[in-house]
């Protein structure tokens, strides 16, 4: 179902765009096909809803086993633990970043954010997510925090699978030219190799 909805907004105008064409040249046909796309949009939205309560529920759950963990072993820490700390600490740092961008900066409508840290992954807060749990795992080496961890990553993963399908009805041809031009995550062709690059291009004209 949700395959066959994405599919039907692949090639067309934003939303938003649809709205301004209706008012400028009303028509029944027109009204007709932007109420069926405000539709599928809601329905999209309300299944995206409950795979983003699933994952922070996962992400909750870990934290306090985190926080428990700090609490109860603070004497009791190793490199590993350090680096799991520091990751988990840098994981939530982006989360927070990534919020504060869209919440500052996109409050006035709804619109296809693809700029700052958007424009090198399309899911920054969930990423944020993954590089937390992972230092939460490498700190605490728990099986509890190594099942929260899977929950976190699969979870994310369905849950921008949704987010993108929601773009898609929402912009259309613009989030489909955005999700093929930036990683879901990150690529080594996108993220790694424009900075080793750029680095060997600086070592070289100092050499």
């Amino acid at each position: 179902m949700l395959e066959a909805i994405v599919q039907k907004y692949q090639d067309s105008p934003s939303l938003a765009q649809q709205r301004i064409d209706l008012q400028t040249h009303a028509s029944d046909n027109l009204k007709e096909i932007v109420d069926g796309r405000i539709k599928d949009a809601d329905r999209v939205k309300s299944i995206w809803k409950k795979g983003h309560r699933s994952t922070f529920l996962f992400y909750g759950i870990a934290s306090f086993s985190y926080i428990g963990y700090l609490f109860f072993n603070p004497e009791k820490q190793e490199t590993l633990q350090y680096m799991g700390n520091v990751a988990a600490l840098e994981g939530y740092l982006l989360m927070v970043y990534a919020q504060e961008y869209i919440f500052t900066r996109f409050q006035e409508e709804e619109k296809l954010i693809s700029t700052g840290m958007y424009s090198s992954t399309r899911n920054p807060i969930y990423l944020g997510l993954r590089i937390t749990s992972l230092g939460m795992l490498a700190s605490t080496q728990s099986l509890l925090d190594l099942c929260l961890c899977i929950g976190v990553f699969a979870g994310t993963e369905v849950t921008a699978r949704l987010e993108e399908a929601r773009t898609t009805v929402l912009f259309g041809k613009e989030a489909v030219e955005y999700q093929q031009k930036v990683p879901r995550w990150f690529s080594y062709e996108h993220n790694i190799k424009p900075i080793f690059g750029k680095l060997f291009v600086s070592v070289k004209q100092n050499i």
